[in-house]
């Protein structure tokens, strides 16, 4: 079949390529492959212009360095409000367009198996004088530049809609914490358990990995059958249980580091090998104190049997 890329993307693609000529295309694409020939998707030429099919969707690699932050893409396109758009994926979120079944310009969980944090995916609507539409896209391209860190990672302090859309995804994933839009003491936790879990870098900060990995699990949990997805919730639950309850101990003993005293700071001896020792040294004292006339008269003898 004949097919062409929707002239409106291609204005796009080239917007971006004069405004980062050094990006990485590695993750770019227009039409499908075989994947997603199998299913419902906009790479698909399934809009006809004539004999001609038309794609309607186009992919955008995130490279920060070299000038295309995805998203901040994908936050400048949605404040445009651009008619054309459909809808727009990345890290693990989905936003509609106006006209669609979903409320307009309204970040949401993507349940998908890709939760497109490598590339943006961006699709336009299907009607010709929309998808065809070659004028410039509203966004300047010093907005699409790399994300300072300061705005790319959600950490303790933070608030906002993104905290809260944070919190409501770890909630799902059976992890107990209050979506309210800030990130405290009780947000910074769940998102260290959460890294602990995964084997990632247990920081508290939720930058590109921590969220990916969280957009990552939920598209699993959606693929799951509801009784194995309820049965690990439920170890979750359980395991966020017990270190609430042993996290006070771990407050006293975490200067020890990781079983340690102090990083050697008492002869590189563990802290529960020190708890035995202390305790046997107490006992030790306790029988001298209750022998001491027994001993005092043993040594008393022993003095006078050497007069």
């Amino acid at each position: 079949m004949t097919w062409r890329l929707a002239r409106s993307l291609g204005r796009l693609r080239e917007q971006i390529n004069a405004a980062a000529p050094l990006r990485s295309k590695a993750s770019d694409g227009t039409i499908g492959d075989a994947a997603h020939a199998s299913r419902s998707s906009d790479h698909n030429p399934w809009v006809k212009d004539g004999a001609t099919g038309v794609v309607t969707a186009l992919d955008i690699t995130h490279d920060p360095a070299a000038g295309v932050d995805i998203q901040k893409l994908a936050d400048a396109l949605v404040t445009s409000k651009d008619r054309r758009i459909k809808y727009i994926i990345c890290n693990g979120r989905i936003v509609s367009g106006s006209g669609q079944k979903q409320p307009a310009w309204k970040w949401r969980a993507y349940g998908g198996s890709n939760p497109h944090s490598r590339h943006i995916h961006i699709s336009v609507k299907a009607s010709k004088a929309l998808y065809d539409d070659e004028r410039d896209w509203r966004f300047d391209t010093a907005e699409i530049a790399e994300l300072a860190p300061s705005e790319s990672v959600l950490r303790n302090g933070s608030h906002g809609p993104f905290v809260k859309e944070l919190q409501e995804n770890l909630a799902r994933l059976g992890y107990v914490i209050r979506a309210d839009g800030r990130f405290g003491n009780e947000t910074d936790r769940v998102v260290r358990m959460f890294q602990r879990q995964k084997g990632l870098k247990v920081d508290g900060w939720a930058g590109p990995r921590t969220l990916d990995a969280v957009g990552r699990a939920i598209a699993e949990l959606a693929s799951k059958p509801k009784i194995e997805a309820a049965r690990e919730n439920a170890r979750e639950q359980a395991a966020e249980q017990v270190e609430r309850k042993t996290g006070w101990w771990q407050n006293v003993t975490g200067f020890f580091g990781a079983g340690s005293v102090g990083g050697g700071l008492l002869w590189g001896v563990d802290w529960q090998t020190l708890v035995v020792i202390t305790g046997a040294a107490i006992l030790v004292m306790l029988l001298i104190v209750l022998l001491r006339r027994q001993i005092v008269a043993a040594v008393r003898d022993i003095r006078e049997g050497l007069a």
